[in-house]
């Protein structure tokens, strides 16, 4: 047996000439496309490069693991690593001529690592189910890598387990992965994947597991005499023991931490402590010792200038002077963070600091503040709704993208298998020739056997092309379920907003009791909205509840500018109806809030649902102002951003029309056309009893 510092030599000597060989790999490639000139001696110094480095690294490191037997896949291999970075569908151009290239020579090392980078691509695409199927087929070639090259498939494998919700299968492929690293003596690898483990312990209501891991990763840490490590681990280990309830013990740790963290001069580590402690004590509701430690983290935050940290901080101090009703105390803590998140451009830090300063003006009176930064908080959040809305639709366009790619990949896979069917059966047929008579008999089956390789081929080729079309479609179909629940949770701030500034107004004219009703009307709405965002299909009776509720709510407020009704067919109140919540309720509030809330007299909205031959018939009537005059009293702010909730709405149509093979249809005109004034909207819904499901 090597000692363990010959083996560590012999791993560095192989990662320098690893580290060497795709540097002026990727060097000389590109030359080549920039110097066409000089193109061929380029290509064929990469070659020789290439095969003479990994001949001597196979030497090093004792590997009887066989080189590639194509240099040039090791070129685009390397070249798809580096440009996922910076172009995936490019990325993915490579990885494709790569594996072509692997399956058509037998070089199953080549092959084995363009499924190991199709794994991690689609781990950073969070299509976890895809990462673990890649990683799968490469872990079935895994003899053929290092000891080291099978560590990091493991590892990798084992986190795709975990984002894929098999969390027993990462804790077995983790454990394999840290028992290979041990044998190989990389302890800062198994630093790394005992981290991941016990995070995996402690996110499953395994604290005990937990804290085992971290003392194993505190004894490494000395090992190695990293005291920045030691800190770290006295952390993680005392988060570990405030998940099983053990103030004393996590308090202990995170003092432990901080302590180290002074003596190597780590403000990052020491400012990670005192924010940990402060939430013992928080828990605890020691908030005079939870004020002495976020006040000495927030020093450490001015005084080394991390925006987004000293935001933090200013706002959770400013928190706790109101836990401890102060909130002249409390103010100028939260407008600083205001003002620092504003700089570092964190919008969802700034809005939950414009939500508390909104507080804290109520707390002392300003209402008029309150309101003002109440409503600088929805459009912040509305702003940052739209942010991921963007994204959402960017990664949709991504995986779109992505999936067109893969099925080239699938089909060159199936296409591969089929002609190696083949050229065996051709190979079999060509083995049956003796004399002429044979020779002929041979020949007439050669031509049978061709004929019905080509039938399979074909065969093959249709029920491979199906089967990849249904995937795509089973894929696309949860892409869209995935947009669709993400559009349902998206509830606008403004609809909340209004609501309270109704019970700002009941407040400012000392109307308790309607104030108070309001809240509970509003508060039940809320409950109602809120569980019926879980599901995509909702009973109609609970929308027609919400439906019912909200009117009264808005109905309250705006008294004096219209009269409602609301009929609903005996039809549908006694049978099991489902449809999706929260899809017609955009379309009364836009009857309300531009026609309705304009009209100089009072006006009326009507609200009629009635069934026609099993289709929900839900109108919505109103004598408002109609859609050309709404649109002139637009400020230019509003004119530049359309409804959300209309446009949430229209989208959410399309998806569900889609998915679940419906036919929902919306009707939008003029009440009266001559005049233009007034608005109808009819929503035609198919209606079937079907299953609530989250």
């Amino acid at each position: 047996m090597e000692k363990p510092s010959l083996k560590c030599l012999k791993i560095r000597v192989f990662g320098g000439i690893r580290f060497f060989n795709s540097f002026f790999s990727m060097y000389f490639y590109t030359a080549m496309q920039s110097i066409k000139t000089y193109i061929k001696p380029v290509i064929v110094a990469a070659v020789l490069l290439n095969g003479t480095a990994f001949t001597f690294a196979q030497k090093v490191s004792g590997q009887k693991r066989e080189v590639s037997k194509s240099a040039s896949v090791e070129l685009l291999l390397d070249t798809a690593e580096v440009k996922m970075k910076e172009d995936l569908p490019e990325a993915f151009d490579y990885l494709q001529k790569a594996l072509q290239t692997s399956i058509s020579k037998g070089d199953k090392y080549g092959e084995v690592r363009s499924y190991q980078l199709l794994g991690r691509t689609h781990y950073d695409l969070s299509q976890y189910d895809l990462a673990v199927d890649y990683f799968r087929k490469a872990r079935k070639y895994e003899s053929v890598l290092s000891s080291r090259e099978q560590m990091r498939l493991n590892y990798e494998y084992s986190l795709a387990l975990e984002k894929n919700h098999d969390g027993l299968g990462a804790i077995r492929y983790l454990k394999v992965a840290i028992g290979q690293a041990q044998a190989a003596g990389l302890i800062e690898d198994e630093v790394k994947m005992r981290y991941d483990l016990a995070r995996i312990y402690q996110a499953g209501d395994n604290p005990t597991a937990a804290i085992e891991e971290y003392n194993a990763i505190e004894d490494l840490e000395n090992t190695l005499l990293n005291l920045r490590g030691v800190a770290q681990a006295n952390n993680m280990r005392g988060s570990a023991y405030q998940k099983k309830n053990k103030s004393q013990e996590a308090i202990t740790n995170y003092q432990n931490a901080e302590r180290i963290a002074d003596e190597i001069n780590a403000d990052d580590l020491k400012t990670e402590a005192l924010r940990n402690q402060a939430t013992v004590y928080r828990q605890n509701q020691q908030y005079s010792e939870e004020l002495k430690v976020r006040q000495e983290a927030l020093e450490i935050s001015n005084r080394k200038s991390p925006l987004k940290e000293a935001a933090e901080d200013n706002l959770m101090i400013g928190d706790l002077y109101l836990q401890t009703q102060q909130p002249s105390e409390a103010l100028p803590y939260i407008r600083k963070s205001v003002d620092l998140a504003e700089k570092s451009g964190d919008l969802p830090s700034k809005g939950k600091a414009l939500k508390k300063l909104s507080e804290v003006y109520d707390r002392q009176g300003a209402s008029d503040k309150a309101l003002l930064s109440y409503k600088q908080y929805a459009e912040t959040m509305d702003s940052v709704y739209a942010s991921r809305e963007r994204e959402l639709q960017k990664n949709l366009d991504w995986i779109a993208e992505m999936n067109r790619k893969l099925q080239r990949i699938e089909l060159l896979e199936q296409d591969y298998e089929l002609t190696r069917k083949t050229v065996e059966l051709l190979e079999k047929e060509q083995n049956f020739t003796s004399d002429e008579q044979q020779f002929m008999k041979n020949k007439l089956d050669f031509q049978r056997g061709v004929s019905f390789a080509l039938v399979i081929l074909v065969f093959g080729l249709g029920l491979s092309t199906f089967l990849i079309y249904r995937s795509s479609r089973q894929k696309r179909k949860a892409n869209l379920l995935l947009a669709l629940r993400s559009l349902r949770s998206q509830m606008n701030p403004h609809f909340i907003f209004n609501s309270l500034n109704s019970v700002n107004a009941y407040i400012a004219a000392n109307d308790e009791r309607k104030a108070n009703k309001y809240l509970s009307d509003f508060s039940k709405l809320m409950r109602q909205v809120l569980e019926n965002s879980k599901h995509d299909f909702v009973a109609l009776g609970s929308e027609i509840d919400v439906l019912k509720l909200y009117l009264k709510l808005e109905h309250s407020r705006f008294a004096e500018r219209f009269d409602y009704t609301f009929e609903v067919d005996e039809q549908l109140m006694n049978a099991e109806y489902t449809v999706p919540p929260m899809l017609i309720q955009p379309y009364i509030e836009n009857a309300i809030w531009h026609g309705l809330r304009y009209r100089e007299e009072k006006g009326s909205l009507d609200v009629e649902m009635r069934l026609e031959q099993g289709i929900l018939m839900a109108e919505v009537r109103d004598n408002g102002i109609g859609r050309s005059r709404s649109q002139e009293l637009k400020t230019a702010h509003q004119q530049q951003n359309k409804s959300t909730g209309m446009k949430n709405t229209r989208s959410r149509l399309d998806i569900i029309n889609e998915v679940y093979a419906l036919k929902y249809e919306v009707e939008v005109g003029d009440l009266d056309l001559e005049t233009g004034t007034g608005t109808r909207v009819l929503l035609k819904i198919p209606l079937a009893k079907q299953e609530i499901k989250d």
